[in-house]
């Protein structure tokens, strides 16, 4: 087969057999699960669930969805994919993608509360940077969750808000998220992310 043969190119020349998988569409996705399998390198695993999104048909939604059972340490990754290639979950995945959402929401107050006891001290002002950019990059991956628990479009119109920083847009973006999001994940994201000092929303948060 022409892209089994192509595939064991892929760690010499990711991008262009990355983008002879996509033009491969839903024939790409079992062989693409295959690599995963039995890949270790998590930048080259990542690519190619990257790949899994930008085709987005059916079977590479399910692919990626086995995915999330199999490889929970790449989930962000995957939410990411499922989000891009429009993913819209059922009955079915609805609980695992809230459950997947409440593990992130935990994961970003533990961090908060980390935050709170680093953020006086100078010492420590490069990982109180590396803790910000990790809980920035819990949002993104909690939003591109809700798109595909919610709605897509109001999920973009929420990272928009966000993204801005401005008191009106981010106040917009949280009552949108009150909006759509399941309550028991929406209050937590919002005390989380709201524009507050770090020691009071990590206070509010001591529940998670």
């Amino acid at each position: 087969m022409l892209l089994e043969r192509v595939m064991t190119h892929f760690k010499e020349h990711p991008l262009h057999v990355g983008a002879s998988l996509h033009s491969g569409g839903e024939k790409s996705s079992p062989l693409i699960l295959k690599t995963i399998s039995h890949e270790n390198d998590a930048f080259l695993r990542e690519k190619l669930i990257t790949v899994l999104g930008k085709i987005g048909a059916n079977n590479a939604q399910a692919t990626l969805f086995e995915l999330l059972e199999k490889y929970p340490s790449d989930a962000g990754t995957i939410a990411k994919s499922l989000h891009r290639s429009r993913f819209k979950a059922t009955e079915e995945t609805q609980e695992k993608l809230e459950e997947i959402s409440l593990a992130y929401i935990i994961y970003g107050s533990e961090l908060l509360y980390m935050q709170s006891l680093l953020e006086h001290n100078k010492n420590y002002s490069l990982l109180n940077s590396s803790l910000n950019i990790e809980l920035t990059e819990i949002r993104n991956v909690l939003i591109c969750l809700f798109g595909c628990l919610y709605d897509h479009e109001k999920a973009f119109k929420i990272k928009q808000g966000l993204d801005m920083k401005k008191k009106e847009s981010v106040a917009n973006a949280m009552e949108l998220i009150d909006m759509i999001v399941k309550k028991e994940l929406a209050i937590p994201f919002n005390k989380l992310y709201e524009p507050t000092d770090i020691e009071y929303r990590s206070n509010s948060l001591k529940s998670f």
